[in-house]
Order: C-alpha cells, then structure tokens, then sequence
C-alpha cells in the first residue's frame, strides 16, 4: 500500500467543511496499514497528528512510529528556537 497523500485528506476537508481529518487504511489481510492526519491550522493539525499517534498506539504500532509530528509544527518549533537565540544575543 502506498503512503496517502496528505493533499488528499486537505481535498477531503474542504469538500466537506472539515477542519481535521484522520485517515486509517489498510490492505486486504490488515498486514500493512497507514494513519495520515491533516489539521486547517499549525494548531488543528498537531492535535491531529496526537490522535493519529493515539490510534496508532491502539493498533499496536511501535513506539518509535507513533511520535509523528506534523511538518507545519516541526517548522514552527524551529523558528521559535531560532527566536529565542536572537532575543538571547540582544538581551543576555
């Protein structure tokens, strides 16, 4: 089974006036399966992202593949650190 697109589930919410959309698939015999998550706002998508890991956890997923986070929120952390170390220079 192939990754689902995450422009998919954006297509999906806006067809149908969502603002967050958790997609579970599967294969026929359940030996593959795939969680995407898709969320309007930086907010709505890492709440998103939380319960997709919360499903995967259900479903028995390792640990180390139910920690995803969202690319909006990664680059939004690493701005806030980038931030912080300018005001630091300015203010020691």
């Amino acid at each position: 089974m192939s990754r689902i697109p995450i422009k998919d589930l954006k297509e999906l919410a806006n067809k149908n006036g969502q603002d967050i959309v958790i997609v579970f698939g599967a294969d026929t015999d359940g030996h593959t399966t795939h969680v995407a998550t898709w969320g309007r706002s930086i907010e709505l998508c890492d709440r998103a992202a939380r319960w997709g890991n919360s499903m995967k956890k259900q479903l028995g997923w390792p640990e180390s593949l139910t920690k995803a986070e969202p690319s909006r929120v990664r680059k939004l952390q690493a701005k806030i650190k980038e931030l912080e170390a300018q005001l630091e220079k300015v203010n020691p």
